[in-house]
Parts: C-alpha cells; structure tokens; sequence
C-alpha cells in the first residue's frame, strides 16, 4: 500500500471514529505523567478541581462525580483490582489510612509495581488544604495545587467575616439518618462550623464522631441541628423528618431549626467544603446576607 493511500485510510477512520463519537476506553486513554489510581475520593475531588484530573487512571468503588464515571474502579483497600492496576501502572496511589495499618498484601503488590502510596491526611480543614499542595506537588502541577488551596481558603475567609459578630448557634451536626452519628470536635465538620458562625453542642463529647442515643441527644439541648444526608431520596429526608417530630422537646426541633442537605459532597473532605460552609452560614445567620447580594 502506498504512502498515500495509507494516509488516506488513516484519516477516514478517524474521522468515521469521530463522527460516531466512538471514544478510546478510560483505560486506553494515555494519561499525563505521573498517573495516579485513587481509593480516596476526596482525591479524586481536589485533583478535578484543581484541573489535573488528566492524571487520573482509576478511582475507587465510593468516587460518585460523574466527570469520573467512565473511569476504571481500581477497587478499595479490601478489593483491590490488582489485574487492573498491572496494566494501568500508576505512579502514585492516594488512600486515607495510615500506610502501616494496610494488610501486609496490599503493601507488598503495590510495592511490587512500583505504587507509591501517597496516605491523604483529611482530618481538619488544614489538612485538606495541605492535601490540595501535596497532591499539586506530587503530579508537578504545583500551582494548580496552591491555588486550589487558595481558593477554598478565601472562601472560607469571606465567610468567617460575613458571621463575624453574630451570636453562635449551638449546634450539632448529624451525620446519619437516625440522629445518632454526629461530629465533634477536631473534625472538618467542626471547623466548617465554626467559620460559618457556629458552635458545636457535641464539642464536649469524647470521640470525634460520637454515636449518641436519644437521651444523649436531649441533654445536648441543641438549638439548631444541621443533618447531612448525601444523595439522600425523597422517602429517607422525609423518614430523617419525621424522625425529628417524635422529639419535641428538642429546642432545635421546637424553634423549627433543622436542616437537612443531601448534596453528594456533604460529607467530603475535599475541594467543596467552603460551598458546605456557606449553607453553614445560609441555615444559622440567614439574616447576614452574603456581600455583593441585595
């Protein structure tokens, strides 16, 4: 075949592909150096808003962002698809547990192609920004990273001085459907809480995220309750509702302040958290409008 004719050939296939729309699969697709497989999704949040999702060959089981939906799921830490990672070769893996405390399996079959792990600390609002450095750092988009970090703090910023002076709401933040996980202090949670004119009536209470029954949640005496049901249907927020009705003595429950937000990054660590203050704020201080709005 000649020259000619190749490249002919060459071209009409292509552009029969794209007219189709046929696509090359996530896994084909050749990535940007480093790549990176993630079992964090709270990775896989920054590393998107950042702009370096072009870095990302797999995502965990738990990752629900539909900009990621198309990607291969690399598994967790107990269903490793280690086949799939053979093939893909990252670089870098991210996970959010402490790298001693992973089944010795895990280490070794990683360690075995070349992963390196990069072990996410998520715990506070400072360890997420200092995660939006390290994970720019670590696929040498550096400035993607700080700014990044940037801007979720400048948010946070805005906010803190929208409520600033305003009387703080004791509150608690419920993190399940049956008002008996919550967050206490030393959480993201918590910080978000505070920024946004807050504060947490779990603060007291021994472990970070306490499970409490209903007594417990009496005695608390919360003035306001915010309930964070991600993706939550219809049929659960109203089940969450009526929950709240059955205790009417609650001062939250009585002065009607209880909000439920289902948004799918309520509970993520990650690059939208200064949206989750800002509901923070909207729900405690509705009153303190936001700068620039009538």
């Amino acid at each position: 075949m000649g020259r000619r004719m190749m490249i002919r050939l060459l071209f009409t296939t292509a552009l029969v592909l794209g007219v189709l729309g046929c696509k090359p699969t996530p896994a084909a697709t050749c990535a940007s150096e480093p790549k990176v497989a993630t079992l964090v999704p709270a990775g896989t949040d920054l590393l998107l808003a950042m702009g370096a999702c072009d870095h990302l060959v797999a995502v965990s089981n738990f990752d629900t962002d539909p900009r990621v939906e198309k990607l291969p799921r690399a598994g967790d830490y107990q269903t490793t698809d280690w086949e799939l990672l053979t093939s893909l070769r990252p670089r870098y893996m991210f996970i959010q547990i402490d790298p001693t405390r992973l089944p010795d399996g895990f280490r070794q079959r990683a360690s075995g192609l070349g992963i390196e792990f990069v072990d996410l600390k998520l715990d506070r609002v400072a360890d997420i920004l200092a995660a939006a450095r390290i994970i720019g750092e670590k696929v040498k988009e550096q400035e993607k990273g700080s700014a990044c970090a940037a801007k979720i703090q400048a948010q946070l910023d805005t906010i803190r001085a929208r409520v600033a002076g305003a009387p703080k709401a004791r509150t608690l933040i419920v993190i399940d459907s049956n008002g008996q996980g919550l967050a206490g202090a030393g959480t993201f949670l918590d910080d978000l809480l505070t920024d946004a004119g807050g504060e947490n009536a779990a603060a007291g209470l021994a472990a970070r995220y306490p499970s409490v029954d209903r007594e417990q949640l009496l005695a608390l005496k919360p003035d306001a309750i915010i309930q964070l049901l991600p993706g939550a249907s219809a049929q659960l927020r109203q089940s969450a509702g009526e929950f709240w009705k059955t205790m009417p003595n609650l001062p939250a429950e009585r002065a009607g302040r209880i909000c439920i937000i289902t948004e799918p990054y309520g509970l993520v660590p990650g690059a939208r958290i200064g949206d989750l203050a800002e509901q923070f704020a909207d729900f405690l201080h509705p009153a303190i409008q936001p700068r620039g709005d009538p």
